[in-house]
Order: C-alpha cells, then sequence, then structure tokens
C-alpha cells in the first residue's frame, strides 16, 4: 500500500547538525511538518528536533502510525502548536493489523488514551489529534464503526483518501471499482461523524447516473496548472536539497550550501513555476497524483500503473 515500496527515492537520514541549518528559515514558516519517506518517530534524535523547532511560531505537524510515540514526544507535542496525524485504517483488530503490517490495533488506541490523559494533565489543546484513514475494498465498511471508536478521544478530524494503487496485487482493492459501495459508506459516515462531533473530510462521491459510474481516464488531465506547492512550500531532504514538492526528485538548490531565499527566489525555482503554468510542465507533473486527486471519476487517481500498462 505504501508507495515508498515502488519508488527510487534516495533514502538517508536527517542528521541534528543539518537539521541545525533550517532553524533560521522557520521564522518564515506557516506549518512545519516533520515527515519524511517511513515512520519519523525510528529516528533516533527525533525529540532533539522537537526541542529545536520554534515554541511559538508555526504549526509543527507530524505524520505518524502511533506505534512508537513515547510519553516524553508526547510532552513535548503539548509544549508546542501541534499537529499529530495517526494512521488508523480498520475499525477491528483483524482488518487494521492486516494493512498496517507490523502495528498493533490495542496499541494505537492505548496511545490516544495515553495522549488524552498527558494533554489534560498539562492543561494543554494540543497537540491537535487527526486520524488518517486509507479507504479500500477491504476496509469502507469499517469507517462508521472507526468514527463510533474516535468518538470516544477528543479527536478533531478525519480524513479519508482513497487508496493510490501502484502494484497489480492490489488492484482489486480499489474503490474506483466499487463506486456504490464508497457512495453509500461514506455517506453513513459522514453523517455518523456529524453527530460525533468529527470534522470529516472526503474526497467527495462517484458520479453514477442510473446504473453506471461516470469512469473516465481522459478528463482533467491538466490539474498540474492549478498547483500551488512550489509557490508554497518546500520539501528539505536529509542531505539539504530543497525539493519544490513531496514528488519531484529536481534540486532547486541546497540548504546547506547556499541561503534558503536565494534558493527560493534563484533561476531554478522560478523556471519550475513559469512551466507549471504551461501545458508543458516538468516531466514528474504528467504523472503526479496529487494533481489527479481533484477528479475522483478519473481513473489516473487511483491506479498509478495505468499510465504505463493497461489493466
Amino acid at each position: 500500500m505504501c508507495a515508498r515500496r515502488f519508488t527510487k527515492v534516495e533514502l538517508g537520514e536527517l542528521s541534528v547538525d543539518n537539521f541545525k541549518n533550517l532553524i533560521p528559515i522557520f521564522k518564515k514558516c506557516q506549518i512545519i511538518a516533520l515527515n519524511g519517506w517511513g515512520e519519523s518517530l525510528v529516528h533516533p534524535e527525533f525529540s532533539k528536533f522537537l526541542e529545536m523547532v520554534p515554541h511559538n511560531g508555526p504549526f509543527i505537524e507530524l505524520t505518524s502510525n502511533g506505534v512508537l510515540l513515547r510519553d516524553d514526544i508526547i510532552s513535548q507535542l503539548t509544549k508546542l502548536k501541534s499537529t499529530l496525524i495517526i494512521s488508523i485504517d480498520g475499525a477491528t483488530q483483524e482488518t487494521y493489523e492486516q494493512i498496517r503490517i507490523g502495528a498493533r490495533f490495542k496499541k494505537v488506541f492505548d496511545k490516544l488514551k495515553t495522549i488524552t490523559k498527558i494533554k489534560q494533565s498539562s492543561g494543554s489543546n494540543y497537540p491537535l489529534i487527526y486520524i488518517a484513514f486509507v479507504a479500500m475494498r477491504s476496509n469502507i465498511t469499517e469507517l462508521p464503526s472507526l468514527i463510533k471508536i474516535l468518538s470516544q478521544y477528543s479527536i478533531s478530524f478525519l480524513n479519508v483518501m482513497f487508496l493510490l494503487v501502484h502494484g497489480h496485487e492490489l488492484e482489486k482493492e480499489s474503490l474506483y471499482f466499487y463506486p456504490e459501495l464508497y457512495n453509500h459508506w461514506i455517506e453513513k459516515s459522514r453523517l455518523q461523524a456529524a453527530d460525533a462531533g468529527i470534522k470529516f473530510n472526503f474526497p467527495g462521491f462517484f458520479a453514477i447516473t442510473g446504473n453506471n459510474c461516470k469512469h473516465t481516464g481522459t478528463e482533467n488531465l491538466h490539474r498540474w496548472l492549478d498547483c500551488e506547492a512550489p509557490f508554497q512550500t518546500a520539501l528539505i531532504k536529509y542531505n539539504g536539497n530543497v525539493m519544490p514538492c513531496c514528488v519531484s526528485e529536481t534540486s532547486m538548490g541546497n540548504i546547506l550550501n547556499d541561503d534558503f531565499n536565494r534558493i527560493w527566489s534563484g533561476s531554478e525555482y522560478t523556471e519550475f513555476r513559469r512551466k507549471i503554468r504551461t501545458d508543458s510542465p516538468p516531466r514528474e507533473c504528467l504523472d503526479c497524483h496529487h494533481c489527479q486527486t481533484q477528479n475522483i471519476n478519473n481513473i489516473h487517481t487511483h491506479i498509478k500503473i495505468l499510465q504505463s500498462e493497461k489493466l
């Protein structure tokens, strides 16, 4: 399920010294997302990173499966304007552990209890708890039950996203092929979340006319024209390379060798932004699922492998 299994992105570990080079940039940010390709909490120095981020500045965002959350990390997050995004993809142990290999259903909810307890004891509203749910054929029917469970905790927000299929073994899990099933359970979940007081975000409903879903693979293929990523965000890798978004592997410069302001206003960034507003964008934009997810009826929103193969 994880795109990391199918990517050729070079992986590495951010050092504390390299992280220190980012501190001058933080005051310019609205959100600092301490995430990468994988589980951030496996980093042995992660608590040091939390010590170095501004305590009265931008929101600190952390995405985790929740299993490795320690009490000291939670306590640090209560002292920051922070959002903790926890991935939970099932309402039963069987479904959750089948999807999240190596994770333990009970342990994740024990962590949610611990977060609530530490927040209450510290008198803090932070971290805000967001839940991320990857919807697929095998778990969509459990979404209302998950919302019922989550209503027992201080959950602020639940975000539902589609499974993005990278390998043929998961094709049958894509809800693109089960539009009526998805629409039915997402509507039940939307109402359940409203009753529970949980903000609920989902991709929308499939367009169904009569007995047919309006499936297409050709419409709205110029979604990159609306992309704001290179205008609003920067991804800084473990080695200091500055990327215009989380998809591109084109470096705009290196923060260890140059000033971030010069990189941000430099020729590489300027040219990337110019091209993304044309019919001839950077190569990676042509195959970017982030651009295509605005139209759930487009097959490329769901099936990545169809860029080069026929189903």
